[in-house]
């Protein structure tokens, strides 16, 4: 009648699935009266949640397992293989006691012993993944978190819980109770009771299926999202750690055992300091994934059997479920539009662009209606990065042939993704498909991102030209390169004139507004004077279309405009007037174009410059409108100085006004007179008084 310690009362109360007053003699307990009391009433809480499980009091159990944090591995192992797979301990265990008929004799106690997937149901001990010939474990299975095994601590001559448990299930009445220090035996009426009373517990979690299932799995749902929030905190919006875990658990369970959070306590070494080393920090990450990952993992194929509904929403929000467990459920349902969703989530990008290209090239597949086409690849490709455009510039070949128009959205459109892809890498692709593609993309990214680069400006006159000269007779190519080359100034003129041929009358106008941007006036206007023949666009610039590319001036007079954006070169018209009256050989004298020129900017030119290269025989009555011209804008002229000094005049009368009036302005200082702002008299000091 020795009494016996704590340890062993616990342990045997546990033996005889006394879990309740296990747990409440734990609560009663100082904790300096136990080794490891939390930890202790941790695991026990956790085999009274596998039997509740096992009387099918499901929410009751999943209610337990998240009070205490439990192990994602250790509540989903009892599952079956459908939720739980390698994991599960279900279906072994009740073939086992379906094989012994459901009662625990001595006759099969070897047998069950041996079996690791009843000792772990019985015990609570760590799950052990069961072993099957000719079949490896999959990719993603890891070993699960080791279940604390501090109840084992007790007098070394008492037998350990897992040892109890299994002689209570199996009947050994070799390996019975010890009160005292194990001094004393129970006899053998003692182990047929303990028989009897595990008789009355279901031997094992229960065999789901159909319903069952489905209201075992809703609660382990419930569960499992409350262990995937307390996960959260970890990590960052797309899934990546936001460093070591060690970092991040609360201050109240890195420094005081009985407040720690059962979950970070996990991270703890019992009784030591937190580990920083490199080592123990892989150790901590590779723990927070492999959990993370089971518990997406599991959530998915929960949702699949009770809520086929959940599945599309959560593969879209979930960030580290298994890849190939989705992939291959995803489609054996036939749930390819959500399967898109979950590769494009992971940026398993290539195999969600070679199942589009699949689905999209093929006829209609009623599974999968919306991916039909190029639409949902373009869609897709959009959304890429820049950081893939070796994959964009790969999958957007089929689309570019399928709808060319729809296919250039993938690189035209108004998005972030699109105005950050590598251009020249662009240009070069789409140029080698298409030259009309280039050209698009270029107009483009020059007129509507308003791209300066000198490169681009000049490759798209190269493809203007080259399409030119596949196409002479098209006028709106012509036009297109006339208006660019006008309103451009970025390409490199050198290079482009040497590209323009010089004898073709095509190239005639394009060679005169290059050589305009290159300031030789002097051989543009000849090409309008001498070969052209064109003397309003020798005056005139070649009207713009109704809608420029690129801002051009308003007044289109080649001279003007060349003398308003360069006014140090006033020389414009007198070399216009040159051309006309003094011409090269063997050209001959233009003089109605030269007095017309002389009638609108004769005021422009010296006068003397300009009467020398009149000819002699020239009559006064053709020259009355260019004297006009002078006259008006010499009497002009000499209006608008008028004007001014006389303004200048009223201004000075104005300003000597107001001097006299503030001068007349007296203010008496006497002795008493202080400042206003400070207070002090103002005597002999310097005043300064402010006019108004």
């Amino acid at each position: 009648m020795t009494a016996a310690d704590y340890e062993t009362q616990i342990k045997q109360l546990i033996g005889g699935d006394h879990l309740d007053e296990a747990i409440s003699l734990l609560e009663i307990l100082e904790s300096v009266l136990l080794d490891s009391k939390e930890e202790q009433l941790r695991e026990v809480k956790m085999l009274k949640a596998e039997r509740l499980f096992e009387k099918r009091k499901y929410r009751e159990s999943m209610d337990l397992f998240t009070e205490v944090s439990a192990p994602p591995e250790r509540v989903i192992r009892l599952f079956p293989k459908v939720i739980a797979g390698d994991l599960s301990i279900c279906d072994t265990a009740a073939s086992d006691s379906t094989d012994s008929g459901g009662v625990a004799d001595g006759s099969d106690a070897g047998s069950r012993a041996g079996s690791p997937e009843c000792e772990a149901c019985s015990t609570g001990a760590e799950p052990i993944t069961p072993k099957k010939s000719g079949t490896p474990p999959p990719l993603n299975w890891k070993p699960p978190t080791p279940i604390p095994k501090k109840l084992n601590r007790a007098n070394p001559e008492t037998s350990s819980i897992r040892n109890i448990s299994l002689t209570k299930k199996v009947g050994d009445a070799s390996s019975i109770f010890s009160f005292g220090g194990g001094k004393s035996h129970v006899d053998d009426d003692a182990a047929s009771i303990a028989v009897k009373h595990t008789e009355t517990i279901p031997d094992g979690p229960p065999v789901l299926e159909g319903p069952e299932l489905e209201k075992a799995a809703d609660q382990l749902s419930a569960h499992l999202n409350d262990t995937r929030q307390a996960l959260s905190k970890y990590f960052h919006s797309d899934g990546t750690l936001r460093g070591d875990p060690a970092n991040i658990i609360s201050n109240a369970s890195s420094t005081s055992s009985t407040n720690r959070d059962p979950f970070e306590a996990s991270f703890l070494a019992a009784g030591k300091p937190l580990d920083k080393s490199s080592e123990a920090y892989a150790e901590r990450t590779e723990k927070l994934l492999t959990a993370a990952r089971l518990i997406d993992t599991t959530l998915f194929k929960i949702y699949i059997i009770t809520r086929p509904g959940l599945v599309g929403p959560f593969v879209r929000i979930q960030k580290h479920g298994d890849p190939e467990v989705f992939s291959e459920k995803l489609r054996e349902l036939g749930k390819f539009t959500e399967l898109i969703d979950f590769l494009y989530q992971r940026e398993l990008h290539r195999e969600a662009l070679e199942l589009l290209l699949q689905f999209g090239k093929g006829p209609e597949d009623e599974r999968a209606p919306s991916l039909c086409g190029p639409r949902r690849t373009i869609a897709y490709l959009q959304s890429l990065k820049a950081n893939h455009i070796d994959l964009i510039l790969e999958f957007s070949q089929w689309p570019l042939e399928a709808d060319p128009s729809f296919g250039m959205e993938i690189f035209t459109a108004d998005s972030e993704n699109a105005e950050s892809l590598p251009r020249s890498k662009v240009v070069e692709y789409l140029q080698s498909r298409s030259t009309s593609f280039a050209i698009q993309y270029l107009e483009h990214v020059i007129h509507e991102l308003g791209d300066q680069t000198p490169e681009f400006h000049t490759r798209l006159i190269w493809l203007y030209l080259s399409t030119l000269k596949q196409m002479p007779d098209s006028a709106h190519h012509s036009e297109k390169l006339l208006t660019f080359l006008t309103a451009s100034k970025q390409y490199r003129s050198e290079k482009v004139l040497g590209w323009l041929p010089r004898e073709d009358p095509a190239f005639y106008e394009a060679r005169a507004i290059v050589l305009r941007n290159m300031g030789q006036h002097k051989a543009a206007l000849e090409i309008y004077v001498f070969k052209l023949h064109d003397h309003v666009k020798a005056e005139e610039y070649p009207p713009s279309p109704s809608s420029p590319p690129l801002p051009v001036l308003t007044n289109n007079r080649y001279c003007k405009r060349t003398h308003l954006t360069s006014p140090t070169t006033p020389t414009i018209y007198h070399t216009l007037l040159t051309l006309y009256l003094r011409p090269p050989p063997p050209h001959t004298p233009h003089l109605a174009p030269a007095l017309t020129l002389l009638s609108r900017h004769g005021a422009r030119l010296e006068a003397s410059e300009t009467l020398a290269l009149i000819p002699e025989e020239t009559t006064m009555a053709s020259l009355e409108p260019y004297f006009q011209s002078r006259i008006r804008t010499a009497n002009s002229k000499a209006s608008a100085e008028r004007l001014t000094a006389m303004l200048r005049k009223s201004y000075l009368v104005d300003v000597q006004d107001r001097l006299l009036k503030e001068q007349g302005v007296a203010v008496v200082v006497g002795e008493e007179r202080s400042c206003g702002v400070c207070h002090k008299r103002l005597g002999a000091s310097v005043l300064w008084r402010l006019a108004r």
